[in-house]
């Protein structure tokens, strides 16, 4: 854990070296910096010192962007890395590419310049284990669907971050009418490929 905390504190020392850079030869008026990593990772939560499952450590990601006209500090919107090309083509003002299919992602450039502001209300994510965990992800809770994409009958597990913020308690029993609700969120996506 001590080695993991000190590559974050020399990842953020050399973010600051970079910005800092760009402040004092002036290139900071028209450049862009996005650093994202593709996990996050357990430290001890659930037992774990991994990547590989649906909850919250190792399915958060460093996502910093830092540019002309952008507030400094933290949002809690939603993000996945697929809204790093929306966002990065909005802020350099270029039309979205043409083609027969629509680009996945949603421009961030709203929430970057207001970060009170939101452009969705979740995110999705999958992993599969024996079975195919996919995942929707709002700002209140996180919930697991556990089965085949195509088969009818699925295992939930719902967690409640007001509540619970490090996921120990799966409230799916308790709370049918928030599981049914969220669910349908998964109709909005193409079924993942699974085991």
């Amino acid at each position: 854990m001590r080695a993991y905390y000190a590559c974050t504190s020399y990842v953020s020392a050399q973010i600051g070296r970079v910005l800092e850079t760009l402040e004092k030869t002036g290139l900071a008026t028209n450049t862009y910096v996005v650093l994202w990593g593709d996990h996050g990772w357990h430290l001890g939560t659930h037992n774990r010192f991994s990547k590989h499952d649906n909850f919250e450590q190792p399915t958060r990601i460093p996502l910093l962007i830092a540019g002309p006209g952008i507030h400094p500090g933290t949002t809690k919107q939603l993000a996945s890395t697929i809204d790093i090309f929306p966002t990065l083509a909005d802020l350099a003002n270029l039309p979205p590419p043409e083609g027969p299919q629509p680009i996945d992602g949603l421009s961030l450039k709203p929430v970057l310049h207001y970060p009170d502001l939101r452009v969705r209300d979740h995110i999705t994510h999958c992993f599969p284990k024996q079975k195919l965990g996919w995942a929707i992800r709002t700002e209140r809770y996180r919930l697991v669907r556990w089965g085949n994409p195509k088969g009818e009958s699925f295992d939930y597990e719902l967690y409640d971050y007001q509540k619970d913020p490090i996921e120990k308690i799966n409230i799916a029993d308790q709370h049918p009418h928030i599981v049914a609700e969220m669910a349908k969120k998964f109709s909005l996506y193409p079924s993942p490929v699974g085991p």
